[in-house]
């Protein structure tokens, strides 16, 4: 018997309670299902959380396969700045990630009722799960990257603390800061070094780097302290007091056993002087102080980045797969719907 795939937007001005907490068990269900653990304690945190993240403008949608719980996704809206185009992100959530043709019709007409001015719908291909999107939708790939898993427990501790060490004392005129939540002061110039070192990564693709704004920055912090989620950040400053290097690694208080490092970047005037290895080091041995279960660490870099994959490797994160960024032109979404 064919797939028989439903799909439901959550639209919080409409919901009833009772309508909450039917979304709230259908997540519990999924969670249990995917073996994780569900990050809301009841529905009303549920119903506040979602609340907000549509507010922010991010679409949740709700899937079944018959009726049985299929999974969920979101989208959310970007914007590229150098291309001038206009594309949604689907945040797959699914608990089968491989998508099939059957469960991409409903998604693909959510895409095109979402937002009209959108020109592509942004889809993950992990080791190439989904990568027949470039044949059968004619899908280019956007964005690439390697991705990387580090186990903390075969770490050399002493390595890191030599790395901080010589860093510090060889460049006694910079400063290193960490910080749970930026104070308001400095967002704004984080989110310009942010978007700065994006647009600045090698990127040899049709999507270019998003752009990081001081109110996504707010918004994403005060709405992620009350379900005890932050990122670490560790910031370097010059002799100026300007940032010039950067790393951030997010984390959820409530199940700290893995967590997924984002950028680590350095302004170009200076590169090449060891300074990424201060900041890994130091976020590293800051980690595994506040978070004793702390056991993996994730990240991703572009195949290209030859020097962030040598820190990396001499950290001792391994290779775990490749990860694509594919978009399908919303005309091509069309025309695939009306098969």
């Amino acid at each position: 018997m064919d797939n028989q795939y439903t799909i439901q937007r959550i639209i919080p001005e409409a919901c009833t309670n009772e309508q909450w907490q039917a979304y709230f068990a259908f997540r519990v269900a999924c969670d249990k299902l995917a073996g994780k653990p569900t990050p809301f304690s009841n529905w009303e945190q549920y119903k506040e959380r979602n609340s907000a993240l549509v507010k922010e403008g991010t679409g949740i949608y709700l899937v079944w396969n018959g009726k049985k719980e299929a999974g969920f996704f979101f989208f959310r809206k970007s914007f590229d700045l150098h291309l001038k185009k206009h594309y949604i992100n689907f945040e797959n959530d699914l608990l089968d990630k491989t998508l099939n043709k059957e469960v991409l019709k409903p998604i693909g007409k959510a895409y095109l009722d979402f937002d009209v001015d959108t020109n592509f719908l942004a889809i993950t291909s992990h080791n190439g799960r989904n990568d027949f999107l470039e044949t059968e939708l004619g899908a280019i790939i956007g964005g690439q990257t390697e991705t990387f898993e580090l186990d903390v427990t075969k770490v050399d501790h002493q390595k890191m603390e030599e790395w901080v060490a010589t860093n510090a004392t060889k460049y006694p005129q910079y400063q290193l800061k960490l910080y749970e939540y930026l104070p308001d002061e400095l967002i704004e110039e984080y989110a310009s070094v942010f978007t700065e070192l994006l647009h600045d990564m090698p990127a040899q693709s049709e999507l270019g780097s998003a752009t990081v704004t001081p109110e996504q920055v707010k918004t994403r912090q005060e709405t992620s302290r009350p379900y005890n989620r932050c990122a670490y950040r560790y910031l370097l400053f010059n002799e100026a007091g300007k940032i010039i290097a950067k790393t951030n690694v997010a984390i959820n208080k409530n199940h700290p056993q893995n967590m997924y490092q984002f950028m680590t970047g350095v302004l170009k005037d200076y590169r090449g002087l060891g300074l990424s290895k201060w900041l890994k080091g130091a976020m590293f041995l800051r980690l595994v102080k506040d978070f004793p279960s702390l056991e993996k660490i994730m990240t991703e870099t572009h195949p290209t980045n030859a020097g962030s994959k040598e820190v990396s490797r001499q950290m001792g994160y391994q290779q775990t797969g490749t990860k694509k960024e594919l978009l399908i032109e919303r005309k091509q979404m069309t025309a695939f719907i009306g098969q």
